[in-house]
């Protein structure tokens, strides 16, 4: 005679292994809806929704779009050159390098739109793809694919 309980056989087709594989699926699936959420709740903070004031960063990346809140490349009042280490905005918290100024930079770099270094852009509106150079730092200056379009 066979008692079912601690010791019972469990073999292919039993009521255990058919309970532990449905057990791993729904594990598997409450990760992937929590892993969703979250990407859905970062989205409505504004952590990669469509809303004003957003930032996606991924593989050493960032994707920027909001308001201008400093900007380092505005020489009207102080009339000085840019110089050879050129100049930034900052954007959601993001000093963002748009223009290298005069020292060389190894390859070609992103595109700037609408830059007036003329004029203080704070709170104008930016849209930037870039690379992360340090914490809440990057620049477009990496490559060709790096941007950044500024409007009024």
């Amino acid at each position: 005679m066979m008692v079912m309980g601690a010791g019972a056989a469990r073999g292919t087709g039993s009521l255990w292994r058919r309970f532990a594989a449905r057990r791993r699926w729904a594990v598997a699936i409450a990760a992937i809806g929590a892993v969703a959420a979250g990407s859905l709740g970062c989205g409505l903070a504004g952590g990669g929704g469509s809303g004003p004031g957003r930032a996606i960063v991924r593989n050493g990346e960032v994707w920027l779009q909001g308001e201008i809140t400093h900007d380092t490349c505005d020489m009207s009042e102080t009339h000085v050159p840019i110089g050879d280490v050129g100049c930034s905005i900052t954007v959601n918290g993001y000093e963002v390098s748009v223009v290298g100024g005069n020292a060389r930079l190894p390859g070609k770099p992103g595109t700037v739109t609408g830059l007036d270094v003329f004029k203080d852009q704070a709170g104008w509106h930016a849209a930037i793809y870039a690379q992360l150079t340090g914490p809440l730092r990057a620049s477009s200056l990496g490559a060709p694919k790096y941007y950044a379009r500024i409007s009024g």
